[in-house]
């Protein structure tokens, strides 16, 4: 497994970079920008799952603990509010 990890990231970083190369100057530029704002995007809704998990305290204990947390998940600016009241 590491020998085969050892083998694709040099080909994969390989082929990002002569990709890249191959862009102008203005592609390139809206790729990095749709890159930061991708990576900005994916870092808010991880950090604000995180906060709602705990908030409320959960406990990963349930099989159906996805399903819940969905169903709950859309009523959490109450439950953030009830918690800044107390």
């Amino acid at each position: 497994m590491r020998m085969l990890k050892c083998v694709i990231l040099p080909l994969i970083s390989s082929s990002l970079i002569t990709g890249l190369a191959q862009l102008d100057v203005r592609q390139s530029g809206r790729m990095g920008a749709l890159a930061i704002l991708y990576y900005l995007a994916t870092t808010g809704i991880a950090v604000t799952v995180s906060f709602y998990i705990k908030i409320n305290n959960f406990e990963f204990k349930s099989v159906s603990f996805s399903l819940f947390f969905i169903n709950k998940f859309f009523f959490w600016p109450q439950k953030l509010s009830q918690k800044l009241n107390e």
